[in-house]
């Protein structure tokens, strides 16, 4: 990810006994070049430097200056996962760009864009979809700046996707290529983030041969941009694997997991949301070969991170525990199996629109698990649930929807509802017939 106007010569130190007296700018373009390195620890203290010096200067609070420096100590923050901390410089940043006597629109943009990322890491969609939105309005008033505009594009698609709105996002990533179609080479980040973006929208409709083209697309072209150890290569890769692993190559996706968390090792450290998703990934893998001590001994791993990067109520904390949930289900384990998804769900209903698509999944894995312990009454309304969510987020004609409404209907009729039993039956034995008579 980029911070605020990157320089990437480090001031000369003298060698004389005594180091250079460098100034808020020359402690910023240091911290910058660190930051660059992925050196996090030395570039946030280059930052609170410069920061420091320009406090007890005090060149006002219109001094861009500060601005910049905060935004990228804010963006040190957010790559270390010190959320609050990074939230509050953000903050602070912005309100130092929008104080600023002739409004520097790029400059806003930025820490936007900051805050924006921020809070969709966070698990707060409405935030980041709130100050996405704003980013994106600032840049669309530079017609002579199409790659900024890609990016708030980019990140605005990607906000999109985690709500489930895949064909908003689909678009938005669409827009940002046409954007910057016809530029130089050096838009290849922006490429790359699009092609990523519609990857993953491919993942989301289980379209993996499609997800597995653009994925290697956004590869080749992430590479050429920023090289082959950068944190969004690796996610790439992630992405790829999660693809080759809905397709059954099951080695291919291994390899591909272990590439990508190798490198967000090297990068973050091993406490890291980043490092946790691909610990996940690996074990959807060993899971989906019934490799189950296996997959739970990483979502275990997954979920220690996760919960001490975000704490108990976070919607990757509510994954990590559906997964292990998932894990005890199919071990027979299913006291243990209700407990974890009952509080995945719990967690998702705190943290997430109503309609969320993980809230329709816990919904229809808890209603299972009801179901096999006989609690017909209790399953019934939350497979109906799922059913509704299902249909509003990847349409009427979604095949998982003739599994979800059959169960619904033998729920029904196991509480003696046949009126109803007989209702949501016809539907599902309708979609299933139009998807054999008219394939998509």
């Amino acid at each position: 990810m980029k911070i605020s106007w990157f320089v990437f010569v480090c001031a000369a130190l003298k060698l004389s006994g005594t180091e250079e007296v460098l100034s808020p700018t020359d402690w910023n373009n240091r911290g910058s070049s660190l930051y660059a390195a992925h050196r996090y620890q030395e570039a946030g203290s280059c930052f609170e430097k410069g920061w420091q010096l320009q406090q007890r200067q005090q060149q006002g609070p219109d001094h861009t200056i500060a601005a910049t420096i905060l935004t990228n100590l804010a963006a040190t923050r957010r790559a270390q996962a010190r959320f609050p901390e990074a939230e509050r410089l953000y903050l602070e940043a912005l309100g130092f760009r929008e104080a600023q006597t002739g409004l520097d629109r790029e400059g806003v943009a930025i820490t936007l864009k900051g805050l924006t990322l921020l809070y969709l890491e966070a698990g707060n969609d409405e935030k980041a979809e709130e100050f996405g939105r704003r980013a994106l309005t600032l840049r669309e008033k530079n017609p002579d700046a199409p790659g900024a505009r890609a990016d708030s594009l980019n990140v605005l698609s990607l906000i999109l996707l985690n709500e489930g709105r895949f064909d908003e996002a689909e678009a938005l990533a669409k827009k940002a290529m046409d954007a910057i179609a016809g530029l130089p080479p050096h838009n290849g980040e922006q490429w790359g983030a699009a092609l990523n973006t519609l990857g993953r929208v491919s993942l989301a409709r289980a379209q993996f041969s499609a997800g597995e083209r653009y994925f290697g697309r956004a590869a080749t072209v992430m590479m050429q941009a920023l090289g082959d150890q950068s944190a969004a290569v690796a996610a790439i890769w992630s992405n790829l694997g999660k693809a080759k692993a809905g397709e059954g190559d099951w080695r291919s996706a291994t390899e591909l997991f272990d590439r990508s968390v190798t490198i967000f090792k090297a990068i973050y450290g091993e406490v890291h949301p980043n490092v946790a998703s691909c610990l996940s990934n690996a074990a959807g893998v060993y899971w989906a070969r019934k490799k189950y001590a296996m997959a739970e001994q990483l979502y275990q791993r997954a979920w220690q991170i996760d919960l001490q990067v975000f704490g108990s109520n976070h919607p990757k904390v509510a994954s990590d525990l559906s997964n292990l949930g998932a894990v005890a289900f199919h071990r027979r384990h299913l006291k243990q199996a209700e407990l974890l998804i009952s509080r995945a769900l719990q967690i998702d209903e705190l943290t997430l629109r109503p309609d969320h698509p993980d809230i329709g999944l816990n919904s229809g894995n808890l209603a299972v698990i009801y179901w096999r312990q006989k609690k017909f009454g209790e399953a019934g309304p939350l497979f109906a649930r799922a059913a509704a969510i299902r249909q509003h987020t990847y349409g009427p004609r979604d095949p998982s929807l003739v599994n979800l409404l059959s169960e619904y209907a033998s729920a029904l009729r196991a509480n003696n509802q046949f009126g109803e039993a007989a209702k949501a039956q016809m539907q599902a034995n309708t979609i299933r017939v139009t998807n054999l008579l008219h394939p998509r």
